[in-house]
């Protein structure tokens, strides 16, 4: 096994991740630097921490609820890959999950660039309200 698989998530990605868990979008931004850039599957980026906020929130907003369950971490240096299983359900009562991969990359302890990547990327732009307009 690789020793860095599974290994310690950064403080950063854990903010992340439990500021969405938490539907809490500003608690999720607060580890990302100012320029920080979030890509959702092929669906476009955002660039800017207001406005990865704005994403956030936006999509947030669309989820009765979401559990994120983390299946491994690989970090080394500057980038983390985090393996996980999303469950949402939107306010309608319509549900789905999915695996997904999260790519982190830090520049000084903060968040750098979000890249989220589904293995059906339709979900991801279609279901979870992440619009990257």
């Amino acid at each position: 096994m690789d020793p860095r698989e599974n290994a310690p998530m950064p403080d950063a990605a854990r903010k992340l991740l439990l500021g969405l868990t938490n539907y809490d979008a500003d608690e999720a931004a607060a580890g990302l630097s100012d320029g920080a850039r979030l890509t959702v599957s092929t669906r476009g980026s955002v660039v800017g921490k207001s406005r990865v906020r704005r994403a956030l929130r936006r999509a947030l907003g669309s989820l009765y609820s979401i559990r994120l369950a983390p299946v491994a971490v690989w970090s080394e240096r500057n980038l983390s890959i985090i393996e996980a299983d999303i469950d949402c359900e939107r306010h309608d009562r319509a549900h789905v999950a999915f695996p997904a991969t999260l790519v982190l990359c830090f520049e000084d302890d903060l968040i750098s660039e979000i890249r989220l990547s589904t293995y059906e990327p339709a979900l991801a732009g279609n279901f979870n309200g992440f619009t990257v307009s």
